[in-house]
């Protein structure tokens, strides 16, 4: 049987992704999304630095860009991958990202 040839891992992926899809997450996910880009924004209005939110849950991706509307060059963020809407860091995830702009010269 197939199922028996995959690793641990693979299993794990699979189920995560599963997991992922489920309807009651996207919601959730959407909310956390909205969370997510008002707290960054909050973060770096100093910088004159806005972010924006590319892409649907699971694949949502937070990019950023400078006053004059270019987009800022390395930062491009998957949100998703290893979490899930409910227990999701927000606090953490966003602080740690604006200081990744930070050294980036953002």
């Amino acid at each position: 049987m197939l199922w028996c040839a995959w690793s641990t891992v693979s299993m794990g992926v699979l189920l995560g992704a599963i997991a992922r899809c489920r309807p009651e997450a996207q919601s959730e996910a959407l909310a956390v999304e909205r969370a997510l880009v008002a707290r960054f924004n909050t973060l770096v209005t100093a910088e004159r630095v806005t972010g924006t939110l590319v892409g649907q849950y699971p694949r949502t991706r937070l990019t950023a860009h400078n006053a004059s509307g270019e987009r800022v060059p390395g930062f491009d963020w998957s949100i998703w991958p290893g979490y899930e809407p409910s227990t999701y860091p927000l606090e953490h995830a966003t602080g740690f990202r604006v200081t990744l702009l930070d050294l980036e010269g953002g």
